[in-house]
């Protein structure tokens, strides 16, 4: 699955919470000392909304997990169907994921250096909803919470602190997500120096050191291209087939509902208004 199409589908989440009525994406991330992190990742919609489009909350479920587990690049993650407070979908798991590994927009969601981690998450979520078609009241209809637990202290942040290393952001799909933090690393000790060790390395070592970090940083850039998924894309991706799915299920599911006489006009009579607006549906 190319980056273009991925791109052009993220955020399409939005789409299946229009349908729904309303949604929830959670995210609780843990990061490590070299910015690498794993993140439970869950998209749920409600109960109550899901059955309109002629579908149980179960079968929603079970399809999104199964249509994710076919997804190219999601080997190493782990899916389930989750169910809770009348509220049903999947919960994602990914352990291990780089920093840096690319995002749509060209960046990591982490760095790190000896002192400090810095997490950095921009989305124009305004514009996703723009391009999909969807009014702010639809994409206010997503609640957005991300929870991000550091290896060490919190420096700086513009989320919520709930203890000294862990940050919470809310937000809903009407907003622009601008998620911001900056920790120490766990080892960080302002008080010692690390010159003795960094005297005992040769220079040669240096170099050896430098063309070994070059070699994974090219190899990391490299597999991203190749693969061109990471969570947030693939997953947003996979929501988008979802949403054309449910989206036909509710024009099918009322299609086979009792006629309405005022339905569709015959030549120069025009039919009921349709609740869709100036969307139409595919012939």
């Amino acid at each position: 699955m190319s980056r273009r199409r991925l791109a052009l589908a993220a955020g399409a989440a939005l789409v299946v919470a229009a349908i729904t009525g309303c949604g929830k994406v959670t995210a609780e991330v843990v990061v490590q000392d070299d910015a690498s992190y794993d993140i439970t990742f869950y998209m749920l919609g409600d109960d109550a909304e899901i059955a309109t489009t002629g579908a149980t909350p179960d079968q929603m479920a079970e399809t999104l997990v199964s249509t994710l587990e076919s997804t190219p690049g999601t080997d190493d993650w782990t899916f389930t169907t989750y169910s809770a407070d009348g509220f049903s979908g999947v919960e994602a798991v990914g352990t291990g994921i780089a920093g840096d590994e690319a995002t749509m927009f060209g960046t990591g969601l982490f760095e790190s250096d000896d002192e400090t981690v810095t997490f950095d998450f921009q989305y124009p979520m305004t514009l996703v909803v723009e391009g999909s078609g969807l009014t702010e009241e639809q994409g206010a209809a997503v609640t957005i919470n991300m929870v991000v637990d550091f290896p060490g202290t919190v420096l700086e942040h513009n989320g919520a602190l709930i203890d000294d290393h862990t940050i919470e952001w809310t937000a809903t799909g009407d907003d622009d997500l601008d998620f911001t933090a900056t920790s120490a690393t766990s080892t960080a000790d302002p008080s010692t120096t690390t010159e003795p060790a960094e005297e005992e390395i040769t220079e040669p070592a240096d170099d050896a050191s430098d063309e070994v970090a070059a070699a994974d940083e090219d190899s990391s850039d490299s597999d991203a291209d190749e693969d061109g998924v990471n969570w947030l894309l693939w997953i947003s991706a996979t929501v988008a087939v979802l949403a054309i799915g449910a989206l036909v299920a509710w024009f099918v599911v009322r299609g086979r509902g009792p006629r309405d006489p005022s339905g569709p006009g015959a030549p120069g009579h025009p039919g009921a208004q349709q609740p869709w607006g100036p969307y139409q549906p595919p012939a």
